[in-house]
């Protein structure tokens, strides 16, 4: 059960940071300002560490 756990996590993680990638491409193309792609950036980290962290913690404790 652990392992499927620890095995979806790092899917998860991968799949954000590719759509990350991508995402920050697109901005790049657009060439929006700089803080725009700081904010950008800023909401992607939120969204990929948040539930990550919200998902590891009771795997964690789990005995």
């Amino acid at each position: 059960m652990q392992r499927f756990v620890y095995f979806s996590l790092f899917l998860l993680i991968i799949l954000a940071f590719f759509f990350g990638l991508n995402l920050g491409k697109r901005v790049q193309e657009i060439d929006t300002p700089v803080k725009t792609k700081i904010a950008i950036t800023k909401i992607m980290v939120t969204r990929i560490v948040t539930p990550t962290v919200t998902v590891t913690i009771p795997v964690t404790k789990a005995p």
